[in-house]
């Protein structure tokens, strides 16, 4: 620092002190004649306690501590800490540090705008149906083409030119005449049922049952065609009857259904109450198949889980299976070897945990869609009892110690409610709504769009609180190591005890076990240092011994003031104009001595010798 001001700035002397001090000095009302005090500068990176003992400052008993900011200074800790979590107390000590973040959602359209939006769905749905038409009625007009093309091929069959009959047959890829005639009633049906819609003629369409004539024949009776014909007809039959088997299935599966249904009314109409508890009870059943699903699916993921290693047996069972057996001869051990360890070179062969998992996966959408069903049925019978299930699960969060460090008091949004978030707004008015707001006077349109927009600032809201931090425990915890550094591990004494072990120091009656003087822009600014300080500083006192405590007008800048004020009285008068030279490093001392010299006064620090 003296090379640039000596060299650089050419200044004439410089002098220098101790900002707190030159603070203290500034705040004095007498100048001359200091009072003797204890001088706590809490800085950004360290905290001094500087004693005044007959107008000089006792530099040599000054400490420091590390610091923070956000924080308070709590006037009693373990009380305090025993109610940080607590709803009330969190309600005005819980602080949210907001981190910017980008959020961007759906642009919101007027009615107008979804009107000509929809109005160019319908005509491009418009064109879509004139263009599809336009397909249908080409491909009518080749069928009748083709139609009359295989009626002119069946003329020929008429007529004594066989020779010619088959080979327009073959030419049209016909192996005989009968496979000529289904393709006509095949057209024709396929025609009239084209022109009956057209029409709007609703058409019943009669399927003639095809013969089967050739399968109670035994082979030896029949050609080598009307064999090929047998065994055509064996596979029709059979896929008939498999469709018919399927059709029966189905119609019996929808009767139950509908049975189902049918009772489940009736219950309903007869005893409501009964039935509803039903419901309840299969919604707690869905539930607590889920949540077994989901502790197997939990354990699975340990892999020296009992069940992690079953599932590595089936998968080693399904490998060997699905592994292409060795050829007769040689020993089993050496078959074994040969068939693992050609696994996991083809790529499907890691199939076998898409075949094992598909099932799982299958179930739990299974669950899931149960549950929303059940849920919509709750719903429109028993809202309350949902809503109650939702405010419960919320409760439950907030109650837990996790949820109130790095949530505060913030209502938990749950990320599957048994209400949605919309729906529970709009139909029973939740906290996104105004007051204001009549539900039942909203239009179809107004209500989805009340929807979407309680959804949006639903999803705007998680993202926020994602970029959140809160304070709470530790705005106290923090700044208490000052007063207590062994909550960080710091084998030293609080900023009280220093405070007692100084006034031992200083005689019985001194001035300086009244006045505490707290200046520098660390702690200093935390809020409740000064109550904090006269409620520990107190006891110690003799009774009724009064005690001041005060702060600095202006905690970072008095420093400076106070140096400016020192200086102008010093160098103003010619009696104190040499003393202040005494104390300045001037050019030639700079030269003579270096840059690191000083000069003490009493507002610099003073030199000590350690050894004494």
């Amino acid at each position: 620092m003296n090379e640039l001001l000596f060299e650089c700035y050419n200044v004439p002397s410089v002098s220098y002190g101790i900002s707190s001090l030159w603070s203290y000095y500034y705040n004095s009302e007498d100048c001359n004649n200091l009072e003797d005090a204890i001088i706590i500068d809490s800085g950004n990176f360290s905290t001094h306690l500087i004693p005044v003992f007959e107008g000089k400052f006792q530099l040599k008993h000054a400490k420091s501590s590390m610091i923070r900011d956000h924080m308070y200074f709590a006037q009693d800790y373990r009380q305090e800490l025993d109610d940080s979590l607590e709803k009330s107390h969190l309600e005005k000590s819980d602080h949210i540090i907001q981190f910017p973040f980008q959020f961007s959602s759906a642009p919101e359209m007027t009615e107008e705008e979804l009107e000509r939006q929809a109005e160019k769905k319908r005509e491009h749905s418009k064109k879509l149906s004139e263009i599809t038409a336009r397909i249908r009625n080409e491909k009518l007009e080749k069928k009748e083409l083709d139609l009359i093309e295989f009626q002119e091929i069946l003329n020929y069959a008429e007529t004594d030119n066989l020779s010619l009959f088959e080979s327009k047959l073959k030419e049209y890829g016909f192996e005989n005449k009968q496979e000529l005639i289904a393709e006509i009633k095949k057209n024709e049906s396929s025609i009239k049922k084209a022109r009956d819609k057209d029409l709007g003629i609703v058409s019943v369409e009669h399927k003639e049952t095809p013969a089967f004539d050739l399968i109670e024949i035994p082979d030896d009776q029949l050609s080598p065609e009307d064999l090929k014909e047998k065994r055509k007809q064996k596979l029709m039959k059979a896929n008939i009857e498999a469709r018919e088997r399927i059709r029966a299935a189905k119609l019996e599966e929808e009767r139950k259904k509908e049975e189902e249904i049918n009772r489940d009314n009736e219950l309903k109409q007869n005893n409501f109450a009964f039935w509803l508890e039903q419901i309840k009870n299969k919604r707690k059943d869905i539930l607590d198949k889920m949540s077994q699903k989901e502790a197997i699916k939990n354990e699975l993921s340990n892999r020296k889980s009992h069940a992690s290693q079953l599932r590595m047996k089936s998968i080693a069972g399904l490998a060997s299976q699905d592994s292409n057996p060795t050829q007769n001869g040689g020993s089993r051990k050496k078959k074994d070897a040969d068939s693992d360890d050609d696994f996991g070179l083809d790529d499907s062969d890691w199939n076998i945990y898409l075949d094992i998992s598909k099932e799982d996966f299958e179930a739990e959408d299974n669950l899931e869609a149960e549950l929303i069903q059940v849920n919509e049925i709750l719903l429109q019978n028993d809202p309350d009892f949902l809503l109650n299930i939702d405010e419960n699960s919320r409760r439950e969060i907030e109650d837990s110690l996790f949820y109130k460090y790095i949530s505060g008091t913030q209502k938990p949004i749950l990320e599957n409610p048994a209400v949605p978030q919309s729906i529970s707004s709009i139909r029973y008015g939740g906290d996104q709504l105004s007051n204001d707001i009549d539900i039942k006077s909203l239009s179809e349109f107004e209500k989805k769009k009340l929807a979407a927009e309680i959804e949006s600032e639903t999803l705007k809201e998680i993202k926020a609180r994602s970029y959140q931090i809160h304070l709470n425990v530790e705005r106290i915890r923090v700044p208490e190591i000052l007063f207590e550094p062994m909550i960080i591990g710091v084998d030293q004494s609080g900023i009280t005890e220093v405070i007692e072990n100084l006034w031992k120091l200083f005689p019985v009656g001194s001035s300086a076990k009244r006045n505490v003087f707290i200046t520098g822009c660390g702690f200093s600014k935390v809020p409740g240092l000064d109550s904090r300080l006269y409620k520990d500083l107190t006891p110690i006192l003799p009774v009724e011994t009064p005690l001041s405590i005060k702060l600095a007008r202006d905690l970072s800048d008095d420093g400076w003031r106070g140096a400016a004020k020192w200086s102008r009285n010093f160098s103003s008068s010619p009696e104190t104009k040499s003393l202040f030279e005494s104390v300045s490093v001037t050019r030639k001392t700079y030269e003579e001595f270096g840059g690191e010299y000083l000069k003490e006064h009493l507002f610099s620090n003073l030199y000590h010798n350690q050894k004494n």
